[in-house]
């Protein structure tokens, strides 16, 4: 559905390679097309458009998000109608990249020739809606780039034409320095705002590791490959800076794909998918482009797979990266996030949103278990109360200013029973049966959390027309500890995930064995509740806790 708010862009801008190529291809003599099913399965009609997944792309969840269109139409789809001209259009060319050489053979558009359709794109636009307008059109235009994977896997990884004159080094310096030329010819041409994406991890694209790893079980990332575009993205990151500072007006940001694409691969289930190493088409090791066609066999839940071929991701990763992008990189356009936040509103219509919004705070358990409980940094200048007292004095600043930012409802969590994660009951007992709660460490939370919610109603008291809450999820996870045959818990001193003693985090990972029903677990990993648990403590939220708001 479309936003009923004022777009914070006027268009959307594409420029880049087959990740946000909307059907450009379609329209130019290349085999790097995909405009026959499977591709398109799950797009709106199951059509195939062009585009290399089973559904949309990234650029067309944002334009949905920014309330521009449900879908970027490719610049060389014919009869294209005016409003689409006017709200945006994809120039990006599967299989291009920033180094000409890397389209030498396929015939696709390189980024530095999608600036002569960019070109074509200002004249028509100039007809349509006058040259001032078309000026500022462009001027408040999203301008998305993303390339690169190509240029390194044609010329450097796979086929190593490009090693003949660079190290990894060299040769990332000329793809910065073809991306900057970019960059300063699209403004010149008028763009202000853009996002360039950085690399993915490509030692993780199935189709790499299938090059590497002939046994199924034994496939996982190429570790050289990915420190190779990890150093690229720490330049490219530091470049866009120094480039912004150069072109007056300008807002260049950086958009790490690397980070959630991994934390998609290391906690798949998070994201609800059940493979990460293959794609969805055929054999998931090599399929992509003409060899995923018709004739091709599919797997039966593509939304549960990151991959749909063997390079590209499925219409479901795109979505999350789709969310990354509205969530943390475009605020990054504007000054700061309020007034990201007010050029989709008024300033009067923001100050009610915020004035209206249910604000929750959950802090507090990583300050006493880092600093006090399993690492005495704090306990060298403070005993038990006086850092009680430390950290209920910067809650207190914190508060105030949400307060001053507009804030008037706020939930304030407790600490949980700190002495009853299986962490820390591991650190105590190493053996399963003489586990129990650390009572000294619980008995320190209890005190903490009584000292909170006497200030709470103090605070509350200094900041008029304020309504600070107290939620008590001490007794609420003891309840569960207690009784846990009440709420279906059959384990509550372990964790689901691998041992459940001490993992968490990069130790819980896709080599980890879980347990059969986490529902019935009280923890996920070593330190964190299941679902099940947060759906009772959310629960107790809403019956418990939010009527004290009226």
């Amino acid at each position: 559905m479309m936003s009923t708010t004022m777009p914070k862009f006027r268009a959307i801008l594409i420029f880049g390679d087959s990740t946000v190529d909307t059907g450009n291809n379609n329209y130019i003599s290349t085999l790097f097309k995909a405009d026959r099913p499977p591709y398109g399965k799950n797009f709106p009609g199951h059509i195939p458009t062009g585009r290399f997944s089973d559904g949309k792309l990234v650029p067309d969840f944002v334009a949905s998000f920014l309330g521009l269109k449900e879908i970027v139409p490719p610049f060389l789809q014919p009869n294209l109608s005016e409003d689409e001209l006017c709200s945006g259009v994809s120039f990006a060319s599967a299989g291009s990249g920033y180094d000409e050489l890397t389209t030498a053979f396929s015939n696709v558009i390189p980024v530095s020739k999608q600036v002569h359709l960019f070109k074509n794109y200002i004249l028509k636009l100039k007809e349509i809606v006058g040259e001032e307008e078309a000026k500022n059109i462009i001027s408040q235009s999203l301008v998305i780039i993303s390339a690169g994977t190509n240029d390194f896997i044609f010329n450097f990884f796979d086929i190593p034409t490009r090693r003949l004159e660079f190290n990894i080094t060299g040769y990332q310096q000329l793809l910065l320095h073809k991306l900057e030329k970019f960059v300063k010819e699209l403004y010149d041409l008028g763009c202000r705002k853009m996002v360039v994406a950085g690399l993915p991890p490509i030692g993780c694209l199935p189709i790499q590791m299938s090059a590497k790893f002939e046994i199924l079980n034994d496939r996982r990332c190429l570790e050289d490959q990915n420190s190779d575009a990890q150093s690229y993205n720490k330049k490219l990151s530091k470049l866009l800076p120094q480039i912004q500072a150069m072109l007056p007006k300008s807002k260049i940001v950086y958009a790490d794909v690397y980070e959630p694409l991994v934390d998609m691969m290391n906690y798949p289930h998070g994201y609800g998918f059940a493979e990460t190493k293959l794609g969805c088409c055929g054999t998931g090791l090599l399929e992509a482009s003409f060899l995923c066609n018709p004739l091709t066999p599919i797997c039966k839940k593509p939304a549960e797979f990151l991959f749909f071929d063997s390079i590209h991701p499925t219409q479901q990763a795109y979505l999350y990266l789709a969310k990354y992008l509205e969530m943390e990189v475009l605020p990054h356009l504007f000054k700061n996030h309020s007034s990201y936040f007010e050029s989709q509103t008024s300033e009067e219509e923001a100050k009610n949103i915020i004035n209206e919004a249910l604000v929750m705070i959950s802090a507090g358990t990583n300050d006493l278990v880092f600093n006090f409980f399993d690492l005495p940094i704090r306990r060298f200048e403070f005993n038990i109360t006086e850092y009680q007292h430390f950290l209920l004095q910067r809650l207190e600043n914190f508060v105030k200013e949400l307060y001053e930012l507009g804030c008037r409802k706020m939930i304030v969590a407790g600490i949980p029973p700190i002495g009853c994660l299986p962490i820390q009951m591991s650190a105590k007992f190493k053996f399963l049966k003489d586990r129990k709660c650390l009572e000294d460490q619980n008995s320190d939370t209890q005190s903490y959390n009584q000292k909170l919610k006497k200030l709470l109603l103090e605070i509350e008291a200094m900041l008029p027309r304020s309504k600070i809450a107290y939620a008590d999820m001490y007794e609420t996870v003891m309840d569960m500890i207690k009784h846990p045959q009440k709420y279906g818990f059959a384990e509550t001193k372990i964790g689901c995930c691998g041992s459940g003693l001490v993992e968490v985090s990069f130790l819980c990972n896709p080599l980890s064995p879980i347990c059969g029903n986490s529902s019935e677990f009280l923890f996920w990993d070593s330190v964190h509740p299941s679902q099940q648990v947060y759906r009772y403590l959310a629960k107790y939220i809403h019956k418990e806790v939010v009527p004290h708001y009226f």
